[in-house]
């Protein structure tokens, strides 16, 4: 490599790094307003609590590819049964290497987050989405995606994403997370009320829709 290829690859990754770490405290906010706000909530009676999950990265430096927060939701009062998880993923690029033929995923080359939840004693956990998942995550339509485990064919868990910077403002995060993940968490048929509660937000679909 010549000096002045060296030197041109140098500031892209420094203007990289740079764009990132100025990033930092806005997705520090971003992540503490959206735990806050789900803290605030019920779920079929029961509140969000910090689950101390081993796939939790917060406090890490955000130049990391995936950055996640896990909490799991029970019912009001001591020994109340746990009723669910939820996730939510903020992935700023890919953990490994893009190989085609890639799975049609809208999220695979842009920062998106992840919003995410189990009513099983389980967490999505970053590399859920990547493409190494391929046979796994599969699009239920209006934006929904679940995890169809490979033997059973039964879906265990559902997210919806969407761009990163489509949330801007405390009322982004009411609308398009928490008003339309309690109505999703909530129901007993998801196929009833996936459309209008996903209808205005700016869910990634896959290209086909």
């Amino acid at each position: 490599m010549d000096t002045d290829k060296a030197v041109e690859n140098g500031k892209i990754l420094f203007q990289s790094a740079e764009n990132l770490m100025q990033a930092a405290l806005d997705l520090d906010a971003l992540m503490e307003s959206i735990w806050d706000l789900l803290a605030e909530e019920t779920f079929l009676g029961g509140e969000m609590k910090d689950s101390s999950h081993a796939d939790d990265n917060s406090g890490n430096d955000w130049i990391t590819p995936i950055y996640s927060a896990n909490g799991e939701v029970r019912g009001k009062g001591k020994g109340s049964p746990r009723l669910g998880t939820i996730t939510y993923v903020v992935r700023l690029c890919g953990k490994g290497s893009l190989l085609p033929p890639l799975p049609n995923w809208p999220w695979l080359e842009q920062a998106s987050l992840f919003v995410g939840w189990h009513k099983l004693n389980d967490y999505w956990g970053p590399e859920d989405f990547e493409p190494s998942e391929a046979d796994n995550l599969h699009h239920r339509g209006h934006g929904l995606w679940a995890y169809r485990d490979e033997k059973d064919r039964q879906d265990y868990g559902h997210f919806f994403a969407l761009p990163l910077f489509s949330l801007r403002t405390e009322n982004d995060l009411k609308r398009f997370i928490v008003t339309p993940l309690k109505t999703l968490f909530q129901a007993d048929d998801l196929e009833a009320v996936v459309k209008e509660a996903l209808r205005e937000v700016p869910v990634l679909l896959p290209s086909s829709g």
